[in-house]
């Protein structure tokens, strides 16, 4: 028990939480920097910003691994643990590529394929999760206790790496205003439909604006006109992440459609 106490309170585990704390402190600098470049950027490339969050989070989570396999070669653990914990650094850097993974190739995809759906995405970021957890399992199946303690400290790097993005910090640049996108459309409702259901279908149509994120305040829904066999709504509402636009359009119409489906509202064939 005595020579347990005396390992845990060692000098060279001083100099490993040290290199930690370091580690965190840099990440905050690099936050900060991150953040000032974010700033720029959205004045000429407003496009690539959501590139630039996706990578933060892992890119901070790097510096805490590295820090990590750093200090390991310091730490100082009883003889057993040692032994079950050295594949730890190794199995920490998978995981770490594994989110950035997760991060950046569905937003990749998507701005290289404008088709691809929300549920799609969902599928290529469950694959990604799967091949990773396989390829850990391949490698690294008979250290079981280094595969959990290595979850464990990426959890806690995660959180880490979370709330350093999260913290107030200084910036060095103006932040742009982004010019907020309008989007007008129309969509037409069969006039086999009574009074009550149009009124209906323009109040769903603003409830469903307003349920997606991105699209700002006060969409507006009206009747303006009308043409053979269907009532012409006019819909009219901003997206306020113009790096986003067809996703956002693409799920609010999904979302329209799906609200007024479950009234029975029909749409004009004509």
């Amino acid at each position: 028990m005595g020579d347990a106490v005396n390992i845990l309170f060692s000098v060279s585990n001083l100099y490993f939480i040290l290199l930690m704390v370091a580690a965190i402190v840099i990440n905050y600098l690099i936050s900060t920097l991150i953040n000032t470049a974010r700033l720029l950027i959205e004045r000429k490339n407003p496009n690539i910003i959501s590139i630039i969050n996706s990578i933060t989070g892992p890119l901070l989570m790097f510096f805490l691994n590295a820090a990590y396999g750093i200090g390991y070669d310091y730490l100082s653990l009883p003889l057993s643990l040692e032994a079950s914990l050295k594949h730890s650094p190794a199995i920490l850097l998978i995981i770490n590529g594994l989110w950035l993974a997760i991060n950046i190739i569905p937003e990749l995809l998507m701005k290289i394929f404008k088709a691809l759906t929300p549920v799609k995405i969902k599928l290529i970021k469950r694959g990604l999760i799967l091949a990773g957890f396989v390829l850990i399992i391949i490698l690294f199946y008979a250290h079981y206790v280094a595969i959990l303690a290595s979850a464990l400290l990426a959890v806690i790097f995660f959180l880490i790496a979370q709330k350093i993005t999260l913290i107030p910090k200084p910036t060095f640049a103006e932040k742009a205003t982004i010019p907020k996108r309008l989007i007008t459309t129309h969509l037409y409702i069969s006039t086999k439909e009574t009074h009550e259901s149009v009124k209906q279908a323009i109040e769903l149509i603003k409830s469903s604006i307003c349920e997606i994120e991105n699209t700002g305040e006060n969409p507006r829904a009206s009747l303006s006109g009308f043409t053979p066999g269907a009532f012409d709504i006019l819909i009219q509402y901003y997206i306020t992440a113009p790096e986003k636009i067809d996703e956002v359009k693409e799920l609010v119409n999904l979302n329209i459609i799906k609200k007024l489906n479950e009234k029975n509202i029909n749409f004009s064939t004509s």
